[in-house]
């Protein structure tokens, strides 16, 4: 299957929160003219890309741009001041920083029209702040559920931010288990394997089983994760 980018619902397409274009002059860098091993290629809407680019990290002038026109994920680098060159890259090797600024952007990747985000960007926590919140007893389920979606958007320990999920999962009443239903559908998007998720899938069918009131949702889950498991 082709590798597909959308646009999430209500997203401008013109950076972060719908914010105003970015202003940086682009100038093509000859390298990436001839296709060759280990050269990605020109973008084929470089000065648009770069206008709805967003900036990868606070850290680095790089920018990151999704052209729905071309499809493709275009990675720009300042070669001089405000001057950029770029090159078009595929979501598989992204970097979890370019991804996530795609995704904050109101872009989502998946290999299946059908397979979306669900949640906005949280709050990034460092492993131990998560940690703490996940263990303490009197901690609400939407702030579990927030400490889970930035250890899936921010850690960089794909099997730590499995564990978690499926550990919190297991853990949580009953009654509480439906709100983290989504997230396991954004792990698997964002982390673009399979870790763990044959046991996701027998969890999503067990929970079917018994919570007759969210069929149709959990049913979404299970089918879309059995997607994922013949895709990654």
């Amino acid at each position: 299957m082709n590798d597909i980018l959308h646009m999430m619902e209500g997203s401008s397409g013109k950076g972060s929160k719908g914010a105003d274009k970015f202003d940086g002059q682009y100038e093509s860098n000859p390298k990436h003219d001839v296709k060759r091993p280990g050269v990605s290629p020109q973008p084929t809407n470089p000065e648009k890309a770069l206008h709805n680019s967003v900036s990868v990290s606070p850290d680095s002038p790089a920018r990151i741009s999704f052209d729905s026109s071309s499809g493709e994920i275009v990675v720009f680098r300042m070669h001089s001041n405000n001057i950029y060159h770029g090159y078009v890259k595929s979501w598989e090797n992204a970097t979890l920083q370019e991804k996530n600024a795609l995704v904050n952007a109101g872009c989502v990747y998946s290999k299946r029209k059908d397979l979306k985000m669900k949640y906005e960007r949280p709050k990034e926590l460092n492993e131990r702040e998560i940690d703490k919140i996940l263990s303490d007893k009197n901690t609400k389920i939407l702030s579990r559920v927030s400490a889970l979606l930035s250890s899936i958007y921010y850690s960089e320990n794909d099997k730590w931010a499995g564990d978690r999920l499926i550990c919190e999962f297991k853990k949580l009443a009953f009654s509480e288990r439906i709100f983290l239903i989504d997230l396991f559908e954004t792990y698997y998007n964002m982390r673009q394997r399979k870790y763990r998720i044959d046991e996701s899938i027998i969890l999503m069918k067990d929970f079917l089983k018994k919570d007759l009131k969210n069929i149709q949702r959990i049913e979404e889950c299970l089918e879309n994760l059995k997607n994922y498991r013949n895709i990654y």
